[in-house]
Parts: C-alpha cells; sequence; structure tokens
C-alpha cells in the first residue's frame, strides 16, 4: 500500500485532470443521491456541510430543504460550525468560511457531510493532511457521509485507526453504508 503523502499526490494529480464540465456532471450524480438519502433525515436538524475546494464535490447544501446547514471554520486546529451564513471569505488552505451566522455545538448537529481527497472502501477518509475533521469528530456520534468521486474511492487507500470513518459514501457511480462494506 503507498503512504498517504504518495497517494495524496496520486490522487491529487487524478483530480487535477478532470474538466470544468466532467466536475460538474459527477456532482450533479452525488447530489442527486445525496438528496435520496437526505430523504431519509428529513427534517431532522442541524448538518454540517461545507464549501467545495475545486477538486471536490461541487454540493449546494442549502438547496437541500428541511435542513439547517452549518459550515466549518478552523479554529485551533479543529473545526467550529456555523448556522444561518450568508457571507463567506477564503481562509487558509483556499477554504471559504464563513463570517456570519450563529455557532453551533458539535453535539448539537444530527450529522455531517465531509469531503475528501479518497476514502478507503471501508469508509475510512483521507483528508489533505492537517488533521481538522479527524481531531473534530473523533468522538461524534452523527451520521457522517462523505462525498468523493467515484475514482477516489479504493481498497488501496491507506488509512490508520484514528481516520474518521464514514458510515455512507456517496460517489457519481455509487452509494456505500459501510456497515456493509466492512462485513464483505
Amino acid at each position: 500500500m503507498l503512504e498517504k503523502n504518495d497517494f495524496r499526490k496520486s490522487i491529487l494529480a487524478k483530480l487535477r485532470l478532470m474538466t470544468e464540465s466532467e466536475i460538474s456532471q459527477k456532482s450533479q450524480r452525488i447530489f442527486s443521491s445525496l438528496q435520496k438519502l437526505m430523504n431519509e433525515f428529513s427534517g431532522s436538524g442541524s448538518w454540517a456541510g461545507f464549501q467545495s475546494l475545486s477538486t471536490e464535490p461541487q454540493i449546494e447544501f442549502q438547496t437541500i430543504k428541511d435542513i439547517d446547514w452549518c459550515y466549518p471554520k478552523a479554529e485551533n486546529q479543529k473545526l467550529t460550525f456555523w448556522s444561518g451564513s450568508k457571507k463567506f471569505e477564503h481562509a487558509d488552505y483556499k477554504v471559504l468560511e464563513p463570517t456570519d451566522g450563529t455557532k453551533k455545538e458539535l453535539d448539537h448537529l444530527t450529522g455531517i457531510c465531509v469531503p475528501a481527497l479518497a476514502f478507503h472502501a471501508d469508509g475510512y477518509r483521507l483528508g489533505r493532511g492537517k488533521g481538522f475533521y479527524d481531531q473534530t469528530f473523533q468522538n461524534f456520534l452523527g451520521t457522517k457521509i462523505g462525498l468523493c468521486f467515484d475514482f477516489c474511492l479504493s481498497k488501496e487507500t491507506p488509512f490508520e485507526s484514528h481516520d474518521l470513518k464514514m458510515d455512507y459514501i456517496i460517489t457519481d457511480l455509487q452509494v456505500i453504508s459501510t456497515a456493509s462494506a466492512g462485513e464483505k
């Protein structure tokens, strides 16, 4: 198995080869599957989304109704989440973070939608190496949904025991419940 940094470089190179049109088409399929899955959680409180980087699925979370979408802001090596945000500014790592809204405590979130460079087929997340999601959600009991392009999902993705494990992974080609994925 490749080391995490080598695997990250390999995935980033593939992501950068995608055209805007490919990203848009694949993102639409991911969004459609996410909407269907979210119907099971309809009206179930606050969920964490994210502002997509150019190499991530482009998801407009706020268009999924009956959910209070909260967006992350990096503070002291962890993420905080903000509800009702309308204004975003670029922060470290080129990420758009909310500049307004109301801070939402982690234990008030029903679930989270998480970006990644890649996911292991059993649900483990490979992020960009800063550890924000792993540290923030290490004891989170809500539902965790990972979003990525299908080629970023593999049994070859390196992971460690502290890496965040998803309950579901949605790609442009499939939706996986990791409870059943780990039993195969």
